[in-house]
């Protein structure tokens, strides 16, 4: 599972064109926290997460939705 999914990173990544979002994959990805700084708890919220979105269990919103949102509060 764990090389399917970095296969699958790295395929969407190579059709990214956008600089921005490279970078900000840079900075995530230069900045995740060392496994021993994570909880338990959190990391299996995090797992239970993961695999929502991965198998599409998760409602996404765009930036539009979540802007709308919020200018109505």
């Amino acid at each position: 599972m764990e090389n399917e999914l970095k296969l699958e990173l790295i395929e969407k990544l190579l059709q990214v064109s956008e600089e921005q979002i490279l970078l900000e994959i840079k900075s995530v990805l230069d900045q995740r926290p060392s496994a021993s700084s994570i909880s338990d708890e959190l990391y299996s919220e995090l797992m239970k997460r993961r695999e929502n979105a991965l198998t599409n269990n998760t409602k996404l919103f765009s930036w539009e939705e979540v802007k709308n949102e919020l200018l109505k509060k």
